[in-house]
């Protein structure tokens, strides 16, 4: 049987219904951007793939994985997932509480600031913990840069809720009230300074 996708010839040695995939078509997320994904998604049980009259297929995703996939997750039982060294970090749990403060915060602006400030302000506000999470893989020095861009982006994160006040979309109380602005900017000072 063979599949293929925008002339490409991708063979499906496997068992199941093949056919011509075309560009539109929906797989478990999102636009099918390669044969091999919806090959994949079938393989792992997510989608089910069916001919229709036109030759091109349907893909249908399936609520349940197959009756093999459901055995070998009962064989292998809930695992815990691995820990990671960030997450160890005080600094890590305190940018995640400053995520839900400013969240809240950004909740009372204009929906006409919805793609500056509010889409600013999380993009800045996650960046925190992001940079935090991918510095501590890395060594002392690379570290310290992550910490330094992650300080960066608390101060941004500050200075658009400051907005916010002189905008009037939030009150100075507001502002006052995000506990975690200030111990996480001197816990990466420090943080940041026992790396040297």
């Amino acid at each position: 049987m063979k599949v293929t996708f925008k002339g490409k010839g991708v063979r499906d040695r496997g068992s199941g219904i093949g056919g011509q995939i075309t560009k539109g078509h929906k797989a478990h997320r999102g636009n099918v951007q390669d044969v091999q994904d919806v090959l994949s998604a079938r393989q792992a049980g997510f989608v089910q793939i069916e001919k229709d009259n036109e030759t091109l297929l349907r893909i249908k995703r399936l609520n349940k994985p197959s009756s093999a996939r459901r055995s070998n997750i009962k064989k292998r039982g809930a695992r815990a997932m691995m820990k990671f060294k960030f997450e160890e970090l005080e600094v890590w749990h305190l940018s995640l509480e400053l995520i839900d403060e400013v969240y809240d915060l950004l909740g009372n602006y204009p929906n006409d600031e919805r793609f500056d400030l509010v889409r600013q302000g999380r993009k800045s506000v996650t960046s925190i913990s992001l940079n935090i999470a991918e510095g501590s893989i890395r060594g002392k020095k690379e570290f310290r840069q992550f910490l330094r861009i992650a300080l960066g982006s608390l101060v941004e994160t500050i200075a658009n809720l400051r907005i916010g006040v002189r905008r009037k979309y939030i009150t100075q109380e507001d502002l006052e009230s995000v506990q975690s602005i200030e111990p996480l900017y001197f816990k990466l000072i420090k943080l940041r300074k026992s790396l040297q």
